[in-house]
């Protein structure tokens, strides 16, 4: 069943994500009406996520969030195979960044990827760098305050050397989302930036 949701997810058609969510409610059917073999685990969940985060429409956010709400509730319920980790948490910050829709829309994907933030960090999961380009492309994206976009992404960066995740694509993301925090990297004496290595440390580049 996960690999036939996997289709839909990766397909660029409007539909693709509806496809994959009428999929994953089947196999949950399924599971209730007693054949065990269609249970669904935090794979075919997470790339139900990953579908909403590539469509198109404006409440993908919401859609996403409610997803991992749901993960969530089973995994304490004593479902082990539902346990979100940094990719399902990644893909609920990709429909965010993604989300085009009015003010309100916005606003709510900035909310939501707050939450998820705050989820991962409530559960124990270690944020990658993944994630941290992610929640900035959230805010270079979605927050139309100057102010508080600054604001919110200092933030996040900050956490980001914190725990040793400041890699190229962070920086680049930083360099082109949002130029004023970028002007303020430690330099060299030429003006090259000179990132110091503990903001890198725990990098994993097979995480990408």
């Amino acid at each position: 069943f996960t690999n036939v949701i996997i289709a839909p997810w990766k397909s660029n058609k409007p539909e693709g994500a509806f496809k994959a969510q009428k999929i994953l409610d089947r196999m949950i059917k399924s599971c209730d009406d007693g054949n065990l073999s269609s249970k669904p685990d935090a794979v075919a969940y997470t790339c139900v996520i990953q579908a909403w985060a590539r469509s198109t429409v404006p409440d993908k956010s919401q859609k996403a969030w409610e997803l991992l709400q749901r993960m969530v509730d089973l995994y304490e319920s004593g479902n082990l195979d539902m346990r979100p980790n940094y990719i399902t948490y990644s893909a609920v910050l990709n429909a965010c960044a993604y989300t085009r829709g009015d003010r309100k829309d916005q606003e709510r994907a900035t909310k939501i990827a707050l939450m998820t933030m705050a989820e991962m960090q409530k559960r124990g999961e270690k944020p990658t760098h993944i994630t941290f380009r992610t929640l900035l492309l959230v805010f270079a994206k979605q927050v139309k305050d100057v102010r508080e976009r600054a604001r919110l992404a200092s933030v996040a960066f900050e956490r980001c050397c914190q725990e040793g995740q400041v890699d190229q694509s962070v920086i680049g993301t930083l360099r082109m989302s949002i130029p004023s925090l970028y002007e303020k990297l430690p330099r060299n004496a030429e003006g090259m930036l000179d990132i110091p290595l503990a903001w890198s440390k725990n990098v994993n580049l097979n995480n990408a």
